[in-house]
């Protein structure tokens, strides 16, 4: 049998491991060494599987944070801030109320939706489940596109792609698209799961995102930056960053020694928000001697990369 060509730099590959039915490929290319999966499912059979109120795909719960939304919007809020909009102030890309903002993987558009409270105009998403994109519509009156050829040519100021470039079977092709869409000088921030993270080393087959078909690439520091640098944006910062709960993950590999189901993942409740809260700053400040070493040698559970058209 043929080995497929890596999906970021069409060099040759060798199969490494295999997840149910799915084959996970390596590229050989040490100067890019990214895995992934052959063969990917069709743009139906993905479309079918996000269609779904489906929080078995671990890093996806957009329905319970619509519900959230509706009934605690505070909470979602909350969630946003501490897991995206302050760092995108920190790092000044949240400058101008009128920037044209495009959220890749929208999902019903709760993140966007938690811009527009904070006074953001022009929102736009993008969403392949049909379901989500016009709840979002619907709901919040956000413009949703299903695929990129239907935005502008240098029409966007800033494109998010939270937990959602691992979903794509062709990364070149969307972040070529990216490129196309944004402005001279716009930036595009990236948050994918680390392939190469000590999480993912310790725990193996058991690793929280080794999720086929739901999950198609898997992004080390190396084939992250070599699929940027490819399609011409320069990298402006490249981390290694904490996932957004720990308890999250505890609870996920507890449930998988006990054969149990993950507990809910609503925010709404007060009391179980307060107790989240309280749990999670306690396991920030056991792991917290472990901090500054994962992120020097880039070996944290996350990838959060922001790049610059230029």
């Amino acid at each position: 049998m043929t080995q497929p060509l890596c999906s970021i730099c069409f060099g040759e590959s060798s199969s490494c491991r295999h997840v149910d039915v799915y084959v996970l490929y390596r590229c050989k290319n040490h100067k890019c060494g990214h895995v992934f999966v052959h063969p990917v499912p069709t743009d139906s059979e993905l479309a079918e599987l996000y269609s779904h109120d489906n929080d078995a795909l671990e890093n996806c719960g957009s329905w319970t944070m619509a519900r959230d939304l509706e009934t605690c919007p505070q909470s979602v809020v909350d969630f946003y801030e501490r897991a995206r909009t302050k760092r995108l102030r920190r790092d000044k890309l949240l400058e101008s109320k009128s920037q044209q903002i495009l959220d890749v993987g929208c999902a019903t558009g709760t993140f966007l939706r938690t811009l527009q409270i904070q006074g953001f105009t022009h929102l736009a998403g993008l969403e392949i489940s049909s379901e989500q994109a016009d709840y979002a519509r619907e709901q919040f009156g956000i413009k949703v596109f299903k695929d990129f050829s239907e935005v502008p040519d240098s029409s966007v100021d800033l494109v998010t792609m939270y937990a959602v470039l691992e979903h794509f079977s062709d990364p070149v092709a969307v972040m070529s698209e990216v490129v196309r869409v944004l402005k001279k000088d716009g930036r595009v921030v990236i948050d994918v799961p680390n392939m190469a993270s000590l999480y993912r080393w310790m725990t193996g087959r058991s690793w929280l995102w080794l999720i086929p078909p739901a999950h198609l690439q898997y992004f080390s520091p190396r084939s992250l930056k070599r699929l940027l640098n490819d399609c011409g944006l320069r990298i402006c910062n490249a981390r290694s960053l904490s996932s957004t709960t720990y308890l999250f993950i505890l609870a996920y590999h507890l449930a998988s020694l006990t054969g149990r189901s993950m507990p809910r993942r609503s925010l709404s409740s007060g009391g179980r928000r307060i107790t989240i809260r309280v749990l999670e700053f306690s396991l920030r400040v056991m792991l917290s001697p472990l901090e500054p070493i994962l992120r020097l040698l880039k070996i944290h559970n996350r990838l959060a990369f922001t790049a610059i058209k230029s």
